[in-house]
């Protein structure tokens, strides 16, 4: 046991220590932390040489095997080891790099800092792989018996890791973490739907996602599902959206809003501003918004990404809903371009004019590779949230009044949520009350 060695007892309280911290911390020399690794390799691991080694107790992690190989697909679908986990005590990571991309070091976790989300021991690169949102909780509901907790804010970061191995080969981004998921990546031969056939299979894909089988466990409210469509010169990965039967008031209405977001897509592509691809399919009474995925690449390749969420631990941007606080510290590191970042402004005030209140840190995200960051990645889940159902379906009442929070407004952004909301307003495809909505808020805007 760790407790009946003193160094080892020491690192189980007090995590990674470097050599000379951990001599003078236990009043000992150097020589007998030394004889202590030579006598204690499967529980010890040293990092670096001579005076830059440190020292960390190895953890076990229920249900996988550690260390923990992760691998990345990368566009071409080819399938590279990346790095290493190891687990340490009394919580976090060192992860050890095999490509460039990918630098090594550790990623310790204080306690005091993971506030209510035990998850956020993982490193960030990780952090996207938990299941949330809609189709996380569902995912969870079908598989109640794997012994996972009942809720998943309550998930650790080594519930994380076993639910990725063991359960998910189809997450966010390009990683795909541990043995068992890259062998059942390598077998498995995922169902792909002609072009043309949407209409036909998605009512059935609708009713699977709501019994936790949807697909990968990409974030957001909104029901939804993945689907590939074979589109003649290769597959297309689709997130997909659908509304609740259209013949409901709260079904109209989020019929309403899917098309605005199609709309909202398409405009901000005509700008040359990086959107996701998307179109809209009627069937059997639901509407459905296939966004085409950008982590995707024809039938086996992918890309890194993650969320502006892992880079806000203090929580401090994310109830601000301001996207901008993230990408400007990521400027200031050198990681991000500063033409992204304002960029990124442009969006939040283009966003907040087209009554966007539900731009959260998980609605941005960046690309990867390895663990480095290459860029900003497309906007998407862009459409004005204000106007969506309540909790119980009832429709909002009034208009959003974005005065308040737009501040200073490039004059390009208000004249783009102008157009976007007269497009809404005089589309076949969205009700009249929305269209009434949607000339209501155009002037106001103005």
């Amino acid at each position: 046991m760790a407790e009946d060695h003193p160094i080892l007892s020491y690192l189980l309280r007090a995590g990674p220590r470097a050599a000379g911290a951990l001599s003078r911390e236990l009043g000992i020399e150097r020589t007998r932390i030394h004889r202590a690794y030579a006598a204690h390799r499967e529980r010890l691991l040293r990092v670096g040489r001579a005076r830059a080694t440190t020292y960390a107790l190895r953890r076990a992690v229920d249900g996988v095997r550690t260390p923990t190989r992760v691998h990345e697909v990368e566009p071409s679908g080819r399938v590279r080891h990346a790095l290493t986990l190891y687990p340490v005590e009394p919580m976090g990571f060192y992860v050890k790099g095999h490509v460039a991309e990918v630098e090594s070091g550790f990623h310790e976790a204080d306690p005091s800092d993971l506030g209510a989300d035990p998850g956020l021991d993982l490193p960030w690169f990780l952090l996207d792989l938990k299941p949330v949102g809609y189709l996380g909780r569902a995912w969870l509901r079908a598989h109640a018996d794997h012994g996972f907790p009942s809720s998943l804010p309550r998930w650790t970061g080594d519930d994380v890791l076993r639910y990725a191995a063991h359960y998910a080969s189809d997450l966010p981004g390009g990683f795909v973490v541990g043995e068992p998921a890259r062998a059942r990546l390598l077998e498995e031969r995922l169902p792909t739907i002609p072009r043309g056939e949407e209409a036909e299979h998605f009512p059935r894909l609708a009713r699977l996602s709501s019994e936790g089988r949807g697909g990968s466990s990409a974030g957001g409210e909104q029901p939804k599902f993945i689907a590939r469509v074979d589109e003649g010169a290769g597959t297309v990965h689709h997130i997909t959206k659908f509304s609740p039967p259209m013949d409901t008031p709260g079904g109209r209405r989020w019929a309403d809003l899917l098309m605005t977001e199609h709309l909202a897509l398409q405009l901000l592509g005509e700008l040359g501003i990086p959107a996701a691809r998307s179109r809209i399919l009627d069937s059997q009474g639901r509407r459905y918004l296939l966004v085409r995925r950008f982590d995707r690449h024809g039938a086996k390749g992918r890309s890194g990404l993650c969320s502006l969420f892992v880079f806000d631990r203090s929580g401090v941007a994310g109830e601000l809903h301001r996207w901008s606080l993230v990408t400007r510290k990521l400027v200031d590191q050198g990681l991000l371009d500063q033409a992204e970042h304002g960029r990124v402004l442009w969006l939040e005030a283009f966003g907040h004019a087209i009554a966007n209140t539900d731009m959260h840190l998980g609605n941005l995200s960046v690309h990867l590779r390895g663990t480095t960051i290459t860029g900003l990645a497309p906007v998407y889940d862009m459409l004005p949230m204000f106007h969506a159902p309540r909790h119980g379906g009832e429709l909002p009442e009034g208009l959003y009044d974005a005065s308040a929070e737009l501040g200073e407004v490039p004059e390009s952004a208000r004249e783009a949520a102008a157009e976007l909301w007269w497009r809404a307003a005089t589309h076949a495809q969205v009700s009249e009350s929305f269209q009434r909505v949607a000339r209501a808020q155009r002037e106001l805007l103005q």
